[in-house]
């Protein structure tokens, strides 16, 4: 078990400080609430009709909706920030710390290059885990994918600044080691390269992380 008398990370307790924090929620005006309360009365008769044993689900949908019904745009950020928050590991907050600041990183995405599309994107490699102090770098790959698939990072394209980046991440023995392992796929891939940013929505999550854990100073 850690001790929990040692130092937290900066990253660390910010992230800590947002699983801390519940939103307050605003209650909805009483003749919105009023019409709400109407439609879900007619809904679970409706559905009791077709099967008695269903008012339940009519119940869950009433919860979910009264709640969304009664977000305002900073509580549903702050849900936000406290869902991804909860879903990234500590190395992946370490690449949007790197990312932060709007620098780009060399990206090498091996794609299955497919006619009339730019092809599924099947691996991915860039010198930002060394650079951002990944403890685990066989998973960089695993990191990258995930920090783009959930809208947190991006893939834009190959930046001439940084070719002499490109040329040593392809010369790297993890990469080269990805193409062997690839290699024989049909049809075939395809190596590009690509440069690693930060999304808007990254940039705001991480905004939002610093925020709060100035105000918890």
């Amino acid at each position: 078990m850690p001790n929990r008398s040692e130092p937290q990370s900066p990253v660390g307790a910010r992230v800590l400080a947002i699983l801390r924090r519940l939103p307050p929620v605003r209650r909805a005006e009483a003749r919105f609430q009023h019409v709400e309360e109407e439609v879900l009365r007619g809904l679970r008769e409706r559905m009791d009709a077709l099967d008695p044993g269903a008012s339940h689900h009519a119940e869950s949908f009433q919860n979910r909706l009264t709640v969304s019904l009664e977000q305002d745009t900073d509580t549903l950020e702050l849900e936000i920030v406290q869902g991804l928050a909860g879903h990234l590991v500590s190395d992946e907050w370490r690449l949007l710390a790197a990312l932060s600041d709007g620098s780009g990183y060399p990206l090498l995405t091996l794609r299955r290059v497919r006619w009339r599309d730019s092809g599924e994107a099947l691996h991915r490699y860039s010198s930002i885990g060394r650079s951002a102090g990944v403890y685990a770098q066989e998973y960089v790959p695993l990191y990258l994918a995930r920090l783009i698939n959930n809208g947190l990072a991006g893939a834009l394209p190959e930046r001439a600044s940084l070719r002499m980046d490109y040329e040593l991440c392809e010369g790297d023995a993890t990469f080269r080691e990805a193409l062997r392992r690839w290699d024989g796929e049909r049809p075939p891939l395809k190596s590009c390269r690509e440069t690693l940013v930060i999304s808007p929505a990254g940039q705001r999550l991480w905004d939002a992380v610093m925020q709060l854990g100035e105000e918890e100073r």
